[in-house]
């Protein structure tokens, strides 16, 4: 909650939400995204604003993935993840979750199956039902490549 004297002015707010909106912009180049990713950051950080700070960590985790940057993804993906647990924020702690299960899939199944398992249990808490579907899809894809057939189909009737 934001008092009068804490509360960050309009401008601070409209400059995060445009870094925010144009680090995703597919029309702009990776490395201008990049910094505008990083500036949101700044500015999120600088005004103690922890829940656009969990954006921005989260985009610029969703950048270094698409560069295929592994560990600076997950270094960003975990920023994110603590700072979205600390303030109690469930979208943000699944989403994170979710991007981290999407991105052990095919690399180590237990930590894939691991924050999956959790961000399933945090979109059904906030009643996200397409998300929780999207993860459990992914947990039974795992369960299906673990030859675990009669697990995935149960998880696919009974999600």
């Amino acid at each position: 909650m934001f008092y009068s004297q804490d509360a960050p002015n309009a401008s601070i707010l409209d400059s995060i939400d445009f870094y925010l909106i144009n680090s995703k912009n597919s029309s702009i180049e990776y490395n201008t995204k990049l910094g505008y990713a990083f500036k949101a950051q700044s500015l999120a950080q600088i005004h103690g604003i922890d829940s656009l700070l969990v954006k921005s960590y989260i985009n610029i985790a969703t950048l270094y993935a698409e560069e295929n940057k592994s560990s600076l993804f997950i270094n960003y993906s975990h920023k994110a993840l603590s700072l979205a647990k600390r303030n109690n924020d469930l979208k943000y702690s699944a989403l994170a979750n979710k991007n981290l299960g999407y991105y052990y899939f095919d690399k180590m199944v237990d930590s894939a199956y691991y924050y999956n398992a959790r961000a399933e249990k945090l979109y059904r808490n906030l009643n996200d039902n397409f998300n929780t579907a999207v993860v459990l899809l992914d947990i039974a894809g795992l369960q299906f490549n673990d030859k675990d057939y009669t697990g995935s189909e149960l998880t696919c009737n009974n999600g």
